[in-house]
């Protein structure tokens, strides 16, 4: 899959494909990063639910970074601030630092 595709292309994948209601988080994650690194908001409703209620940190990390590294900080931080009382405290280290860039990285 490329790097970068355009509106039209995502929603056309993610309508043949049902991508953003995917139920297998395995395919999710591989949507949102795709969603999150073209800034495809559609599924930003589903990215915040998967942030929120996915506790693993090889889902979490690669998207929160990608959130940071695309300009999209602020929307990182209001939803790991929301999501953080539900993640394991090494979860927390790690993503506050990808985050806040404190060095718990």
């Amino acid at each position: 899959m490329p790097e970068e595709l355009d509106e039209a292309q995502l929603t056309e994948l993610d309508q043949a494909f049902g991508l953003t209601e995917s139920g297998n988080n395995e395919v999710a994650f591989s949507w949102l990063m795709i969603a999150v690194r073209n800034q495809y908001q559609p599924a930003y409703e589903r990215l915040e639910n998967f942030l929120t209620s996915i506790g693993r940190n090889k889902f979490l990390r690669p998207l929160y970074r990608t959130l940071v590294e695309t300009g999209q900080g602020e929307l990182a931080e209001r939803i790991f601030e929301q999501a953080r009382a539900g993640y394991h405290p090494l979860t927390v280290k790690v993503n506050s630092g990808v985050i806040y860039g404190d060095g718990a990285e």
